[in-house]
Protein backbone atom coordinates (compact mmCIF):
# COMPACT_ATOMS: atom_id res chain seq x y z
CA UNK A 1 0.00 0.00 0.00
CA UNK A 2 2.83 2.19 0.48
CA UNK A 3 3.44 2.26 -3.20
CA UNK A 4 -0.07 3.33 -3.96
CA UNK A 5 0.01 6.02 -1.26
CA UNK A 6 3.26 7.39 -2.66
CA UNK A 7 1.79 7.25 -6.16
CA UNK A 8 -1.34 8.98 -5.00
CA UNK A 9 0.76 11.63 -3.28
CA UNK A 10 2.80 12.18 -6.42
CA UNK A 11 -0.35 12.42 -8.54
CA UNK A 12 -1.95 14.79 -6.00
CA UNK A 13 1.22 16.89 -5.92
CA UNK A 14 1.34 17.02 -9.75
CA UNK A 15 -2.33 17.91 -9.93
CA UNK A 16 -1.83 20.68 -7.36
CA UNK A 17 1.20 21.95 -9.28
CA UNK A 18 -0.75 21.78 -12.56
CA UNK A 19 -3.71 23.64 -11.04
CA UNK A 20 -1.35 26.28 -9.62
CA UNK A 21 0.29 26.67 -13.04
CA UNK A 22 -3.09 26.97 -14.72
CA UNK A 23 -4.24 29.53 -12.15
CA UNK A 24 -1.10 31.68 -12.50
CA UNK A 25 -1.12 31.31 -16.28
CA UNK A 26 -4.63 32.71 -16.50
CA UNK A 27 -3.58 35.62 -14.26
CA UNK A 28 -0.64 36.43 -16.51
CA UNK A 29 -2.85 36.16 -19.59
CA UNK A 30 -5.33 38.65 -18.23
CA UNK A 31 -2.50 41.06 -17.47
CA UNK A 32 -1.42 41.06 -21.11
CA UNK A 33 -4.82 41.18 -22.74
CA UNK A 34 -4.97 42.35 -26.29
CA UNK A 35 -6.91 45.53 -26.89
CA UNK A 36 -10.42 45.07 -28.23
CA UNK A 37 -10.58 45.06 -31.99
CA UNK A 38 -12.81 47.25 -34.08
CA UNK A 39 -13.93 46.26 -37.52
CA UNK A 40 -14.54 49.01 -40.11
CA UNK A 41 -14.95 48.99 -43.83
CA UNK A 42 -12.02 49.68 -46.14
CA UNK A 43 -13.47 53.02 -47.30
CA UNK A 44 -13.89 54.14 -43.69
CA UNK A 45 -10.33 53.03 -42.97
CA UNK A 46 -8.96 54.96 -45.97
CA UNK A 47 -11.00 58.03 -45.03
CA UNK A 48 -9.72 57.83 -41.46
CA UNK A 49 -6.18 57.40 -42.73
CA UNK A 50 -6.56 60.50 -44.98
CA UNK A 51 -7.89 62.53 -42.07
CA UNK A 52 -4.96 61.44 -39.90
CA UNK A 53 -2.49 62.35 -42.65
CA UNK A 54 -4.11 65.77 -43.09
CA UNK A 55 -4.00 66.35 -39.34
CA UNK A 56 -0.33 65.38 -39.23
CA UNK A 57 0.39 67.72 -42.14
CA UNK A 58 -1.49 70.55 -40.44
CA UNK A 59 0.34 69.86 -37.19
CA UNK A 60 3.67 70.02 -39.02
CA UNK A 61 2.73 73.32 -40.65
CA UNK A 62 1.62 74.78 -37.34
CA UNK A 63 4.85 73.65 -35.67
CA UNK A 64 6.84 75.36 -38.45
CA UNK A 65 4.80 78.55 -38.05
CA UNK A 66 5.29 78.46 -34.30
CA UNK A 67 9.05 78.08 -34.74
CA UNK A 68 9.06 80.97 -37.21
CA UNK A 69 7.06 83.12 -34.83
CA UNK A 70 9.33 82.24 -31.93
CA UNK A 71 12.37 83.16 -34.00
CA UNK A 72 10.96 86.44 -35.30
CA UNK A 73 9.26 87.39 -32.05
CA UNK A 74 12.20 89.46 -30.71
CA UNK A 75 12.50 91.20 -34.07
CA UNK A 76 8.78 91.89 -34.11
CA UNK A 77 8.89 93.23 -30.56
CA UNK A 78 11.74 95.55 -31.52
CA UNK A 79 9.85 96.70 -34.61
CA UNK A 80 6.71 97.15 -32.54
CA UNK A 81 8.50 99.34 -30.01
CA UNK A 82 10.03 101.39 -32.83
CA UNK A 83 6.61 101.80 -34.41
CA UNK A 84 5.12 102.85 -31.06
CA UNK A 85 7.83 105.49 -30.66
CA UNK A 86 7.19 106.70 -34.20
CA UNK A 87 3.46 106.80 -33.52
CA UNK A 88 4.04 108.88 -30.38
CA UNK A 89 6.23 111.34 -32.32
CA UNK A 90 3.68 111.54 -35.11
CA UNK A 91 0.85 112.14 -32.65
CA UNK A 92 2.87 114.92 -31.02
CA UNK A 93 3.55 116.48 -34.43
CA UNK A 94 -0.14 116.23 -35.24
CA UNK A 95 -1.04 118.01 -31.99
CA UNK A 96 1.52 120.71 -32.79
CA UNK A 97 0.13 121.06 -36.31
CA UNK A 98 -3.41 121.34 -34.93
CA UNK A 99 -2.23 124.03 -32.50
CA UNK A 100 -0.49 125.91 -35.30
CA UNK A 101 -3.59 125.58 -37.46
CA UNK A 102 -5.77 127.04 -34.71
CA UNK A 103 -3.29 129.89 -34.20
CA UNK A 104 -3.13 130.56 -37.92
CA UNK A 105 -6.94 130.68 -38.10
CA UNK A 106 -6.95 133.25 -35.29
CA UNK A 107 -4.24 135.22 -37.09
CA UNK A 108 -6.17 134.98 -40.35
CA UNK A 109 -9.28 136.33 -38.65
CA UNK A 110 -7.24 139.25 -37.28
CA UNK A 111 -5.79 139.88 -40.74
CA UNK A 112 -9.27 139.75 -42.28
CA UNK A 113 -10.50 142.30 -39.74
CA UNK A 114 -7.47 144.51 -40.43
CA UNK A 115 -8.07 144.17 -44.16
CA UNK A 116 -11.71 145.09 -43.74
CA UNK A 117 -10.79 148.10 -41.58
CA UNK A 118 -8.15 149.14 -44.11
CA UNK A 119 -10.64 148.73 -46.99
CA UNK A 120 -13.14 150.94 -45.14
CA UNK A 121 -10.42 153.54 -44.49
CA UNK A 122 -9.39 153.50 -48.16
CA UNK A 123 -13.03 153.92 -49.19
CA UNK A 124 -13.42 156.85 -46.78
CA UNK A 125 -10.17 158.36 -48.05
CA UNK A 126 -11.39 158.02 -51.65
CA UNK A 127 -14.66 159.71 -50.66
CA UNK A 128 -12.70 162.55 -48.98
CA UNK A 129 -10.44 162.78 -52.02
CA UNK A 130 -13.43 162.99 -54.41
CA UNK A 131 -15.09 165.58 -52.21
CA UNK A 132 -11.89 167.69 -52.18
CA UNK A 133 -11.64 167.38 -55.98
CA UNK A 134 -15.25 168.55 -56.31
CA UNK A 135 -14.64 171.37 -53.87
CA UNK A 136 -11.50 172.33 -55.76
CA UNK A 137 -13.42 172.28 -59.03
CA UNK A 138 -16.22 174.30 -57.42
CA UNK A 139 -13.83 176.94 -56.10
CA UNK A 140 -12.10 177.09 -59.46
CA UNK A 141 -15.44 177.78 -61.11
CA UNK A 142 -16.33 180.37 -58.45
CA UNK A 143 -12.89 181.96 -58.81
CA UNK A 144 -13.25 182.02 -62.60
CA UNK A 145 -16.68 183.63 -62.30
CA UNK A 146 -15.36 186.22 -59.82
CA UNK A 147 -12.37 186.99 -62.05
CA UNK A 148 -14.66 187.17 -65.07
CA UNK A 149 -17.05 189.50 -63.30
CA UNK A 150 -14.31 191.68 -61.96
CA UNK A 151 -12.73 191.97 -65.38
CA UNK A 152 -15.88 193.39 -66.85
Amino acid sequence: MKKSKVGHLIIAFLLAWLLAQFFFYSVTCTATELPPQLTISRTQYLELKNIINEQESLLTQLEEKLQTLEQTSPELLKTLSEQKALLTKTQERLRNAETLLALSKIEQEKLNQSLQTLSEQIKKQKDVSRRRERQKAFWCVVGGVVVGLSAK
